[in-house]
């Protein structure tokens, strides 16, 4: 199996964005799809699940409400039968003397008497029971129309409740859609470059692929044939065999979008590159301290060769030093070239391409 070093740059700018907005949902490129199929069956489960809980909540009221009024209702009745045995108890007191028979007026004063104070006493008992039984339920029957109030609320505006408790969260994955739809076509170029690598990985290990290549130039490279000066570079894939390197660039464009005007076109990109990375290794100067064996000829250079990769179409046309071939064509094309270096020269290409590969990845960290 092929060698495979570092990860594919739309993945990392996916994740970069991913984390920049605090999301933290996906763990796989198919879970943007299975997100976006199920986006609406989604927001109706929150809607869903907070239309259980305020039917629970509303179950509950009514329970509570229940209960309360049964406790104040009990709790009246054993107060008015407490009362009355009081009551009863002190009417006895004055019965007793009146069961007496006695035509003396004191004995008729003195149960006149006990009768007024027995009365006052009753009223008094009375009050303070009916006073003390209020202040006991007083706090239960504010709590009973506290609640009443609250379950017309939740019953009168039902759908309006629901709506605000979910709407954080209907809010929050709608954000998410909004931001996975914006990233569409980062996911798309990250699904074709996997595709690739997975399609290099069925390749010997005569074979290394370094995913997201990237070089800055200092000095620029001149390009003679555009009159300019390149900078740096950023390539997709680039593959290094026995028969030389190959730089992969992928695209997972459909029909319609190879025939718009309004798409770049990818070739001229793959095609700076490859002349630059032409240029850097086997100028002399690149910094890789590569050392091929020599030949009585003459200088030893290392084909660059430039191939942009299609996914699903490609155009029919053919371009000046750029293969343009489809994924189920790409290991074909490549195995095509017969191998000019030894195993010990793949060695040390391969040594020297990644560590410039890792020389700019450092810089960039210490950059950034």
């Amino acid at each position: 199996m092929a060698l495979i070093y570092g990860q594919i740059d739309s993945l990392k700018q996916i994740r970069n964005r991913l984390d920049s907005k605090g999301i933290d949902r996906f763990n796989s490129l198919n879970d943007f799809d299975a997100f976006l199929e199920n986006y609406e069956s989604e927001k109706t489960a929150i809607y869903e699940f907070y239309e259980k809980e305020l039917d629970t909540e509303i179950f509950l009221l009514e329970d509570d409400i229940k209960y309360n009024n049964a406790f104040i209702d009990k709790t009246k009745d054993e107060g008015r039968r407490v009362l009355k045995e009081k009551i009863d108890k002190q009417l006895c007191i004055v019965d007793k003397y009146k069961e007496v028979e006695s035509e003396s007026l004191f004995r008729k004063t003195l149960v006149w008497l006990l009768s007024r104070y027995i009365d006052a006493k009753i009223t008094r008992i009375t009050i303070k029971d009916k006073l003390k039984l209020s202040n006991s339920i007083k706090k239960i029957e504010r709590q009973v129309e506290k609640d009443k109030q609250l379950l017309d609320e939740y019953i009168s505006n039902k759908s309006i409740e629901v709506a605000r408790r979910s709407s954080d969260k209907i809010e929050k994955i709608a954000f998410i859609r909004n931001v996975v739809l914006d990233l569409k076509p980062f996911i798309a170029g990250a699904i074709g470059e996997n595709l690739v690598v997975n399609e290099i990985k069925k390749l010997s290990d005569d074979y290394v692929l370094i995913n997201d290549y990237s070089l800055r130039f200092n000095p620029p490279i001149y390009n003679r044939k555009k009159n300019d000066r390149i900078f740096s570079i950023q390539i997709d894939h680039l593959l290094i065999s026995k028969a030389g390197i190959f730089i992969l660039e992928t695209k997972n464009w459909s029909r319609k979008s190879i025939q718009s005007l309004d798409m770049r076109s990818p070739i001229e990109q793959v095609r700076r590159c490859g002349y630059a990375l032409y240029v850097l290794l086997n100028s002399g100067n690149s910094g890789s301290n590569i050392k091929l064996g020599s030949h009585h000829w003459g200088r030893r250079d290392i084909p660059v060769r430039s191939v942009v990769v299609m996914i699903n179409e490609k155009p029919n046309e053919e371009f000046m030093h750029v293969k343009v071939k489809l994924l189920n064509e790409l290991n074909g094309y490549v195995e095509f070239f017969d191998p000019i270096f030894s195993d010990s020269e793949f060695d040390e290409i391969s040594k020297g391409v990644i560590d410039l590969y890792n020389s700019e990845y450092r810089n960039q960290r210490i950059n950034t």
